[in-house]
C-alpha cells in the first residue's frame, strides 16, 4: 500500500482530513491484509527500523477504527501488471470514490494511460 509511504507532510494532511471528518476513508478486507503485509515485511522493517510489529498493529487498528469497512467488492477490473492493485482499484470503484491516493506507480501509470491497459481500465 503505497499510499502508507507517503511523505511525513502528507501522511499528516491525509490523516487531517481523516479526522475531521472533510473526507471518507474506506477499506475491505483484502486492502486491509495487503496494508498488513506491506507494513510486515523486510524492506518496510528496514526502511522504518523503529518500528516494530506492534506499531503496524496499532497503526492497522486506528486506520481502520477511523474507515467505512466495505466486506465484500465486486471485482471490476483486471490488473495483470499489479495484482496487488486490484482491490484499490475494486473498492474505489465500488464506493464511487471522487479520488484515490496514491504513491504507487502502476496505479499513476493508468491515470496517464501511456499503455493501452490503462486505457481500458
Amino acid at each position: 500500500m503505497a499510499g502508507v509511504l507517503l511523505s511525513q507532510r502528507h501522511r499528516i494532511q491525509c490523516k487531517r482530513l481523516i479526522d475531521s471528518d472533510q473526507v471518507s476513508h474506506f477499506v475491505s478486507p483484502e486492502t486491509v491484509a495487503e496494508l498488513i503485509d506491506v507494513l510486515s515485511c523486510g524492506e518496510t522493517i528496514e526502511k522504518f527500523p523503529t518500528y516494530d510489529l506492534n506499531d503496524v498493529s496499532d497503526f492497522v487498528k486506528e486506520i481502520v477504527s477511523q474507515s467505512t469497512l466495505v466486506k465484500s467488492v465486486p471485482s471490476f477490473v483486471d490488473l495483470p501488471r499489479d495484482v496487488d492493485d486490484e482491490p484499490y482499484l475494486n473498492l474505489a470503484i465500488a464506493v464511487e470514490a471522487d479520488y484515490l491516493v496514491t504513491t504507487d506507480n502502476d496505479l499513476l501509470d493508468l491515470m496517464t494511460r501511456i499503455d493501452p491497459k490503462s486505457k481500458q481500465v
